[in-house]
């Protein structure tokens, strides 16, 4: 995968497949730690000691539809190559944990993407019931909580295809503002 978001959209697809009903996504950017760290905390099914020892085994995968899982393998293996850390912990019937640190200076972090878009791909799906992320910088910190907008949302569904497109909008700009710009 090129970017962090798409890894986060590969991860919140696994949540959505455990049945999770929140999905949480931390990103945060730390210059003056020089790290970029992706933590992606979910509610679903979880999985047993064996399965979690199988996980980032890319031969290995609870879907019928295919022989390989190359997510969280990728995953892991693109934050390890950077000199950073990976770490996934899991409890059946509790959920989820899943984190990457990325040494952020290095050639080889991949650029955030787009996480608007994906945020935006996560909305539209069914199976989302409950989606909170936050963008922490060194400066500022950006809330989203799919709870918050339905309350101020009232009866206009999040996939109404206006909301869709100003909520886009309104997460692309408040990442590149606090992030000084850039993206």
């Amino acid at each position: 995968m090129d970017d962090l978001s798409l890894f986060m959209l590969d991860i919140v697809e696994n949540s959505f497949n455990a049945h999770a009903k929140t999905v949480t996504v931390t990103l945060s950017d730390s210059i003056h730690e020089n790290r970029l760290s992706l933590e992606i905390i979910d509610n679903g099914i979880g999985m047993d000691q064996t399965t979690l020892e199988k996980v980032t085994n890319p031969f290995y995968t609870t879907r019928t539809t295919r022989k390989v899982g190359l997510g969280i393998p990728f995953f892991r293996d693109s934050a390890l190559q950077t000199g950073g850390d990976f770490a996934i912990e899991s409890t059946p019937n509790v959920g989820t944990k899943i984190k990457a640190i990325y040494v952020l200076n290095h050639i080889d972090t991949p650029p955030l993407g787009d996480i608007a878009q994906t945020i935006q791909a996560i909305l539209v799906d069914p199976r989302m019931e409950r989606f909170v992320f936050d963008f922490i910088t060194d400066v500022d910190t950006f809330h989203f909580d799919t709870d918050e907008v339905r309350a101020i949302l009232g009866d206009v569904p999040l996939t109404d295809v206006g909301i869709l497109g100003y909520l886009k909008e309104y997460i692309h700009t408040s990442i590149r503002t606090i992030r000084g710009g850039a993206i």
